[in-house]
């Protein structure tokens, strides 16, 4: 049978050299297909408050007359997500992999391929961490293996409940940046044409009643147990094709209160805590009603200003400043950075936010240019983690950028080290912007990452995080543990706990040995609503469960945030925990009665794409869809890639591919600057004569942006109005805010994404004034027509 491998090789401008892309086809001399060998996919899962523990279970049958090698590669979240297991089944013998480091696992596998075994590995894949990759080697003709894949991950929270969500799909990005940089490349195929069925069952066990349990995404079947503290969740519809992520959401009863589970396992001699909870500002219990409570913050802009930075790319990164010192919290502090091979700050500390200061900025501001050389980041960071912090204003950094900096583990690491009383949220410009710096700062500093395409509007983007940053938080928290319990290890660094924010979890996990069970815990935290501190009480379970998985937990979350461990450190709790880092694999062997050196095929296992999305790989000549922004996204954030520029200084020429694709986000990106810059000039005059407070005051300039005289607006003040505000001068005020927040509304609609921090304060002093803007909306939106 001929064996033929289409996989063209090309010089890829992230610095991989023959870097294969396109789709592998192997095929024998009638041209038919060799046959996909896996045949179905199983999810198990069981959630245990705020973590979850995931089965894959993958059935692989060879159909062909020789050996094949099978690669199978699925997306996870490499920062959340822990590798705990790998078991092989063939010819009723079962094999558990072990954890190695993973030049042993390497050798091994090989050696064992040769020898004609089947062998068995899966590691992260080096240029690409958020890819998992099976390999299964010389799996004999018609023979059958299930492989399971175990790994355990933190829920999140969204709309007030945990988030559980399994990636079914790897949704590619674009070109040689947006494809990912592995080798060998992926085969993949659109969600509804794979040629594998899969099903999906959980339980859930909660330290409290389950209140909701709901999917956004699938149709499933759920039924309660255990008092309402457990349940059962399955697929309504099992022959759905896996085209989007799967999605759950679910919450218990008290849900702003600690929950504490412990578990205890005979191997280890420690104990596994895990303490969680979404924290409750005051009384409120609803979401909406929470979205109005701003807790004081000190928020700094780092801008580049280097070269590269000029034309257009400066001129919206200006833009989206602006509106971002305009959209300020009232009680807050704030300072600007510029940067390129220097630095220029705006004031030597962070100023305290006020009318004056604003103007004085805003000057500042109109004077940045792209003009500062090269791109420096590592000293002006330094110098702001160097500033004291008060534990009543957080601190948030949004750095901007368009490019690479030589030193980009550096920086992360400062970050890194930080990040327990600084946030720190990311954005980069153009195809330029390294992925690694981008996204790794904002993961090492517990903020958001978000990338621009040429000619889109930043201010949304940098607006959203902002919004984020600014609400109230749980700060200078503290884990008091029982004194006679002692902490092998805890998932942050010794005494360096993150803040806490609103809509966002609380999760503390560690290794405890000593009189456990029973034990009181206290959590200490400052509040920045009302500048008080807070402190709760939670209660080590009486018995222990049983299980590894918190254990597993507790190794991966010190590995993502504990900066005390060294790489020695990591690869002996990896394989004394069975915990998959990129240090080390998971190897299986089992012997074969096959001949050693017999011929093997590789046959590629194709990973779903999102239907919304389509990624030509075969065509270079042409790009099927453009989104604004950067595309192919997948709601758990696996859109950006790893940088891998320095992997190579040998020079490339530029991938032919990402020319294409750069010519037509230029084309379309200039188009979309130009739609933009039309609708940003309706806003932009409203919004430049708002108060910092939220309010407008009664002014001509006010009158000639809204398009309204001053003789009408004052002719139609509401009686209503009248009867709840009596000084004339505050009367004035409330009724030109009603007027500006309408003209918003209904003649700046699709611009709310960067003007809606200004429409919330806008609201909360009408709040103060005592006038609800809804009571009057009807009657201003005719006025302002």
């Amino acid at each position: 049978m001929e064996q033929i491998i289409l996989a063209k090789r090309r010089p890829c401008r992230c610095g991989m050299r023959n870097a294969p892309f396109g789709i592998y086809k192997i095929h024998d001399a009638t041209g038919e297909r060799v046959a996909i060998p896996l045949m179905n996919m199983k999810f198990r899962v069981d959630i245990k408050d705020c973590l979850s523990t995931v089965e894959v279970i993958q059935l692989y049958v060879n159909s062909n007359s020789v050996g094949v090698e099978c690669e199978y590669l699925f997306p996870i979240d490499p920062h959340t997500t822990a590798v705990t297991g790998l078991t092989v089944t063939m010819d009723d013998k079962t094999i558990e992999a072990k954890v190695m480091e993973k030049e042993k696992a390497e050798e091994k596998y090989v050696d064992a391929v040769a020898q004609g075994s089947s062998a068995f590995k899966m590691n992260q894949d080096e240029m690409q961490p958020d890819i998992i990759r099976i390999t299964i080697g010389n799996l004999q003709p018609g023979k059958e293996a299930v492989i399971v894949t175990r790994y355990v991950k933190l829920l999140e929270t969204e709309n007030g409940s945990w988030s559980f969500r399994i990636p079914l799909t790897y949704i590619p990005t674009y070109s040689c940046e947006y494809l990912p940089c592995i080798q060998p490349s992926p085969q993949f195929v659109k969600g509804n044409k794979l040629p594998y069925k899969w099903d999906l069952s959980m339980n859930i066990n909660a330290s409290r009643a389950i209140t909701r349990v709901a999917s956004p995404s699938h149709k499933i079947s759920f039924e309660f147990k255990e008092s309402n503290k457990g349940a059962a969740v399955t697929l309504a519809n099992q022959n759905e094709i896996p085209n989007t992520d799967f999605i759950l959401f679910y919450k218990t009863e008290d849900f702003g209160k600690p929950s504490v589970v412990l578990q205890k396992s005979e191997e280890y001699d420690e104990y596994a805590a895990m303490i969680s909870f979404c924290p409750m500002f005051g009384e409120e219990t609803n979401s909406k009603e929470t979205e109005d409570i701003d807790g004081s913050g000190e928020y700094i802009f780092l801008i580049d200003c280097s070269g590269s930075m000029g034309g257009e790319r400066i001129k919206m990164a200006k833009a989206a400043l602006e509106m971002f010192l305009r959209s300020l919290p009232v009680d807050s502090k704030f300072n600007v950075i510029c940067f390129g091979s220097r630095s220029k700050f705006y004031e030597e500390d962070a100023t305290k936010y006020t009318a004056s200061s604003l103007k004085e900025v805003l000057a500042f501001t109109g004077r940045i240019g792209a003009d500062m050389g090269g791109t420096e980041i590592y000293a002006p960071l330094e110098k702001v983690f160097s500033k004291p912090v008060d534990h009543f204003y957080p601190r948030s950094i949004f750095l901007l950028t368009d490019g690479d900096v030589c030193n980009p583990g550096s920086v992360i690491n400062l970050i890194r080290n930080n990040a327990h009383n600084t946030r720190v949220h990311t954005f980069g410009i153009g195809s330029g912007a390294s992925r690694q710096l981008i996204k790794g700062s904002a993961i090492a500093g517990n903020g958001y990452f978000q990338f621009a395409t040429e000619g889109e509007d930043l201010t949304p983007k940098v607006i959203q995080s902002l919004r984020d940053a600014s609400l109230a938080a749980y700060t200078e928290a503290k884990v008091v543990w029982p004194s006679d319990v002692k902490v092998e290890l805890q998932g942050t660094s010794s005494a360096r706990v993150p803040n806490v924010y609103m809509h966002e979890p609380f999760i503390m996990l560690a290794l405890l040995k000593g009189k456990v069970e029973g034990g009181k815990i206290g959590l200490q935290f400052k509040e920045t609503v009302n500048h008080k501190e807070i402190n709760m009480e939670a209660v080590l379970p009486e018995k222990a469960i049983e299980g590894k998985d918190i254990y597993q937990a507790v190794i991966k979350n010190a590995f993502e945030k504990n900066t005390e461990l060294q790489d020695k450190d990591k690869i002996k709790l990896s394989v004394k925990y069975s915990v998959l880092s990129q240090l080390t694999a998971l190897i299986a062997v089992q012997k074969n009665q096959g001949k050693a050196g017999a011929p093997m095929e590789t046959v590629k296992i194709p990973i779903a794409i999102a239907n919304e999305f389509e990624e030509h790989v075969q065509n270079d000549a042409e790009v099927k869809r453009f989104q604004p922004g950067l595309s192919g996204v997948s709601n758990f954030e696996m859109r950006k890639k790893t940088n891998c520029k320095e992997l190579s200084s040998v020079p490339m020429k530029k991938c032919e591919r990402s020319e294409i694709v750069r010519k037509h986000l230029e084309t379309e990106g200039l188009q979309f600057l130009a739609e933009e810059s039309k609708a940003s000039s309706k806003y932009m005059k409203i919004i430049a004569s708002q108060e910092i407070f939220g309010n407008w005051n009664w002014d001509k300039a006010v009158f000639e942006a809204l398009g309204v005289s001053e003789a009408k607006a004052y002719s139609k003040i509401p009686a209503k109005l009248k009867e709840i505000v009596s000084d004339e001068k505050n009367l004035l005020t409330a009724w030109i805010t009603i007027l500006a927040m309408a003209k918003l509304e209904t003649h700046c609609a699709d611009s709310k994404s960067s003007w809606q921090l200004l429409f919330k304060k806008a609201l909360q002093w009408l709040k103060k004034s005592k006038v609800d803007y809804i009571d009057f909306k009807t009657f201003a939106i005719e006025i302002t027509k």
